[in-house]
């Protein structure tokens, strides 16, 4: 090879060699093109995730108390008066005794996520309650809920269950009325039968009241109504329509 032959060949090796560097050049920038992308769709990913995770957390702990949440209350007052605490979709999320003997039935019942209807039917099945209404004893139950829908679905279920007992009554009880005899002390039903009482004797206070049975509340009022006219004896309260 002659020296013009020597100098085309390292011509054209340095063509190529710039053609080479090029060529690698372009696959260095591929290839880092491609690592941001992926670095940047796994921080896009991260933050999806993430952004979906704090949606959701706020769903369930909204959801949650949203279902933890009494919207009503239904007393049940006898010999063993109770409370059960309702949530928007009817359920029980509460139960608790109003008297130390309505207290110790509470603590055998497991009613919570039961329907308000199928909690009542269960409560009317124990021992202790069948035994106050085969003795004739009075059972009273009110609800007291704000909200005329859920009121209207509570009364019907209610009503259903009362139509199976003589000597079950049951009651509405608005904001005010509830005030009212939580302020005196007394369950909605008591309170009732406190006022009723009050008309015969003036000088009867709550208290007197607090540690009785709706049964000796109630012959206390049929003691004193003996010298009263009958149209005063039999003063009912309706359900609200």
């Amino acid at each position: 090879m002659d020296g013009r032959e020597q100098k085309e060949f390292e011509v054209i090796k340095d063509l190529f060699g710039h053609v080479r560097s090029d060529q690698e050049l372009k696959d260095h920038t591929r290839r880092y093109i491609a690592a941001e992308r992926r670095r940047r769709s796994s921080h896009s990913m991260v933050r999806k995730v993430a952004t979906a995770f704090a949606i959701l957390l706020v769903l369930i702990m909204t959801g949650q108390w949203t279902i933890l949440k009494a919207t009503a209350s239904v007393q049940i007052d006898g010999r063993h008066s109770l409370e059960l605490g309702v949530n928007r979709f009817d359920q029980v999320v509460s139960v608790k005794g109003l008297n130390e003997e309505g207290q110790e039935l509470a603590n055998t019942l497991s009613l919570r996520f039961q329907s308000c209807t199928a909690a009542l039917n269960e409560i009317l099945k124990q021992e202790e309650i069948q035994a106050v209404l085969s003795n004739c004893e009075e059972l009273n139950i009110t609800v007291i809920c704000p909200e005329n829908a859920q009121w209207e679905r509570l009364c019907t279920g209610m009503q259903a269950c009362a139509k199976e007992y003589r000597n079950l009554r049951c009651y509405q009880a608005d904001a005010e009325e509830a005030k009212a005899a939580g302020e005196a002390g007394l369950s909605c039903g008591k309170y009732r039968a406190y006022l009723e009482l009050k008309e015969l004797d003036p000088s009867v206070t709550p208290e007197e009241l607090q540690g009785l049975t709706m049964r000796e509340i109630r012959d206390r009022i049929a003691s004193l109504q003996s010298g009263i006219a009958p149209e005063k004896t039999h003063r009912q309260h309706r359900w609200r329509k």
